[in-house]
């Protein structure tokens, strides 16, 4: 599924934003425990239009990452 830039929120928009902490190779991504409730939402909103990646980690961690959909679409919006 192709997402356009007209159907993402701005809070969605801010989300991506804020997952593109680099190049992909390097992206870490952000901890769910360093998410506040509505932000949360959004990276599951966000997960389920195949623009973020949930991975587990060490100890069960949860982490939100850019799927290389997401980094694209991200990086078209306006500033």
């Amino acid at each position: 599924m192709r997402i356009r830039l007209s159907e993402i929120t701005e809070g969605q928009g801010e989300m991506l934003r804020r997952l593109d902490d680099g190049p992909a190779r390097d992206s870490v991504g952000l901890h769910t425990g360093d998410l506040a409730t509505d932000e949360l939402r959004r990276c599951l909103e966000l997960h389920a239009l195949g623009l973020v990646s949930v991975a587990i980690g060490w100890r069960d961690t949860c982490w939100f990452r850019l799927t290389a959909s997401g980094r694209r679409l991200g990086r078209q919006l306006p500033a």
